[in-house]
């Protein structure tokens, strides 16, 4: 059985500016949709968002944490100690 958390949302002055959604499959935790509004970028609030989600997972039982990461993410995460196991692409068929 699967369950999701709420987003994590960090606020700036009462403005929402980043977000991240934790989704729990009863063995790993999973983090996606990581976003920064543009303004707010480049202050490791999707650094902070991600690491309450995992923090959070953690404190249900969870060891092990998994993402996808955009190649601008993708320093964000290697800094709080995620590593790449895998990339693939992404094809988008346009009629």
């Amino acid at each position: 059985m699967s369950e999701s958390t709420p987003r994590t949302l960090a606020w700036v002055g009462g403005t929402p500016a980043a977000t991240a959604t934790l989704f729990l499959d009863g063995v790993t935790a999973g983090i996606y949709f990581v976003m920064t509004a543009p303004e707010y970028r480049r202050q490791g609030l999707g650094a902070a968002v991600t690491l309450a989600a995992l923090h959070a997972a953690r404190d249900l039982g969870y060891h092990v944490g998994v993402l996808g990461s955009s190649s601008a993410g993708l320093s964000v995460y290697q800094r709080i100690g995620f590593s790449t196991y895998s990339t693939m692409r992404l094809y988008e068929w346009h009629a």
